[in-house]
């Protein structure tokens, strides 16, 4: 410090800066322009001594230098170079700095700089960026091509459909295939925000190809988010509600991801409420990846830290929040993604699970997730133990659809955990849903009453443990199934909770109900009772119908039992159209559409086979009704192949 002083004060007593400016001045007449630029450049650093009249000097003198050497040209070639060696960081850098040579810089220099930087812009995905430089490029030339082009591209990711159509349309006369692709791109997005009419097999192909096409967000307008809702306790809240009735599988939300990130363990949810909720690496890279993004983007903060963070203080400081106030919080982002966060898991799992479930049930079921991310409308979604909505993922983009016909001013829930939770394990999962101690307590409906009623938890657990223990019986054996079901839950204590469930409407039967009705099912199939069996099975699957929807592999498997039941009870008509909305699932179920017509047909016998071998109403012998199954699986399937 005492030498950086002192040398400051020689400097101001030796000029200093002026002699480096008139060495500068010297090298600029013998045309040395870069030794000049050095010797200007040099005597500006002396920022504390040198006097205004000589930073003024030097600072027109470099300027001249410059426009001598054609600097901006120099970084506008490296910027090129580094484009191209896909250094979008480094090119973005050197387009800036060239553009920053505003007195010299020429008028094609400077739009050749703003548009390559906007196309940076787009491949680092800096969307309001982009559309600034565009826009700044069409100031100069209205008749810029490019700069209209990745305009519109900028304005479609920013979910500007309107804007991005018209700038869109103005390149149709441009004998470009690449422009056409675009407006048909938009106009797509258009009809997907309108109507959300999604071609979610496309999307699907696209996602497993690796290849990237935007697609709209989509809220139905038959629903409204945001709307306080007062439960009879007088507890008050937000969600969302429905503004007219909804037919079953309706879609009411889809959307792009926010930020997510590919799981770093395949057989896992990445967050368990009971331990350290950051602790997984998955985790920590979506918050790391958050907060980068609302540092690099600030217009995004208004919209993420308008989200739940489970926190009553940081919940407070949202509804006040300023432009200015929305500095990078990271305590409070990761409260709003362990609150929010979703977990991605492909169609091989079973039910729908939050991010933040239950990892003893994670290991239970050994549900393949696939990654973890946060998508901004669906998170104000509510949670419900008997919900009636149930979501599902192509790529990136989550779609929530109704699982039962919802009436108007019904509130649209969401299931945060796998549906056979206890209401213990629940209470509290939910209690430490954000960390230990912090959380939230579930008052869905099915929560209130059970809270009172000691009698009706006693057999959700009874129901949920029995269950349990004959998913893990090897095989598909119904005798042995049966076996487990009449030790662990004789037929006295099964009638008796078929009768307390039975009291319930429908939107309040849980899914324990539903497994009940399975295992009854199974327990009257092997007391040689096929029609009584089906009836049973018929109920367990509307129940099911009602809490976890469609077109789940559980919900599959479920049917395959009824079809082998049907087939024991001599009722091939029906049993045929069981399987037919199997395959119907599976083609309805756009995302991860995997199974082949082949697997189709070995899962139909492999699963129906042995509902149907136990029967005694129809002798013949097994290699025949493995036959009979395979055929019809095989025609089930035949006329969705002849259509392509």
């Amino acid at each position: 410090i005492a030498c950086l002083s002192n040398r400051a004060e020689v400097h101001l007593r030796l000029k200093y800066w002026d002699v480096l400016r008139e060495q500068g001045n010297i090298d600029f007449e013998n045309q040395k322009y870069e030794a000049a630029r050095r010797k200007y450049s040099r005597a500006l650093t002396c920022t504390s001594t040198i006097s205004k009249s000589t930073r003024i000097a030097c600072l027109s003198n470099r300027a001249e230098v410059h426009l001598r050497l054609k600097y901006w040209d120099v970084l506008r070639e490296q910027g090129n170079i580094d484009f191209e060696n896909q250094k979008y960081e480094a090119a973005r850098r050197k387009y800036s700095r060239a553009l920053t040579c505003t007195s010299t810089i020429s008028k094609s220099t400077r739009i050749a700089c703003l548009s390559n930087r906007a196309e940076v812009h787009l491949r680092l995905k800096y969307w309001e960026a982009a559309e600034r430089d565009a826009r700044a490029v069409l100031l100069l030339d209205a008749g810029h091509v490019k700069a209209r082009f990745r305009l519109a591209q900028a304005l479609l990711q920013l979910h500007r459909l309107s804007e991005a159509h018209d700038h869109a349309c103005m390149l149709q006369n441009e004998k470009n295939q690449i422009f056409a692709e675009l407006l048909c791109h938009v106009k797509q997005a258009r009809d997907e925000h309108n109507s959300g009419n999604y071609d979610r097999r496309k999307m699907t192909e696209d996602a497993s190809r690796g290849k990237t096409q935007f697609h709209a967000n989509y809220t139905s307008p038959k629903i409204e988010q945001g709307v306080v809702i007062v439960k009879p306790s007088g507890f008050t809240y937000r969600g969302c509600v429905a503004r007219e009735a909804l037919a079953v599988n309706t879609l009411v939300s889809a959307s792009k991801a926010f930020a997510a990130v590919p799981s770093k363990s395949r057989f896992s949810i990445e967050l368990n409420p009971y331990t350290n909720a950051a602790s997984s690496a998955s985790q920590l890279e979506l918050e790391g990846n958050v907060i980068v993004l609302l540092h690099r983007r600030p217009e995004l903060k208004e919209i993420f830290y308008a989200l739940s963070s489970g926190t009553p203080d940081d919940d407070a400081k949202s509804a006040g929040d300023t432009q200015e106030d929305m500095r990078i919080d990271i305590d409070r982002i990761m409260n709003i993604i362990r609150t929010n966060a979703f977990g991605v898991h492909s169609e091989k799992t079973r039910g729908d699970v939050k991010a933040n479930s239950n990892q003893r049930l994670v290991d239970r079921h050994c549900l393949e997730v696939t990654g973890t991310g946060i998508w901004i409308n669906e998170s104000l979604f509510n949670h419900s133990c008997v919900p009636n909505c149930s979501w599902s993922f192509t790529g990136d983009h989550i779609f929530v659809q109704t699982t039962r016909n919802v009436q108007a001013g019904e509130e649209l829930c969401l299931p945060y955990l796998v549906s056979e939770v206890p209401y213990a394990v629940r209470q509290e999962t939910f209690s430490n849903w954000v960390a230990p101690g912090i959380g939230f307590s579930c008052q869905c409906d099915l929560c209130c009453i059970m809270r009172d009623s000691r009698q009706l938890r006693e057999a959700e657990e009874a129901i949920i443990s029995t269950f349990e223990a004959v998913a893990k019986c090897n095989g598909h054996d119904p005798a042995a199934k049966a076996q487990i079901v009449n030790r662990l839950l004789p037929h006295d204590l099964r009638a008796k909770y078929l009768q307390m469930y039975s009291q319930f409407h429908a939107a309040m039967q849980h899914i324990s109900f539903g497994f009940l009705l399975n295992m009854e099912g199974c327990c009257l199939h092997i007391s040689q009772r096929p029609e009584a069996a089906l009836e049973a099975f018929k109920k367990g699957i509307a129940v099911m119908d009602w809490v976890i929807g469609r077109g789940t592999m559980e919900r599959k498997m479920h049917l395959w039992r009824i079809v082998g039941t049907s087939m024991a009870c001599g009722y091939q008509a029906e049993a045929r159209k069981v399987l037919a909305e199997i395959w119907e699932d599976y083609l309805a179920q756009d995302t991860n559409l995997d199974i082949s017509r082949r697997q189709f047909i070995d899962f139909t016998c492999t699963f129906a086979l042995p509902w149907w071998q136990g029967s005694t109403s129809i002798c013949i012998d097994d290699f025949t009704k493995m036959h009979v199954l395979h055929s019809m699986a095989q025609e089930v399937t035949r006329p969705i192949k002849r259509n392509g």
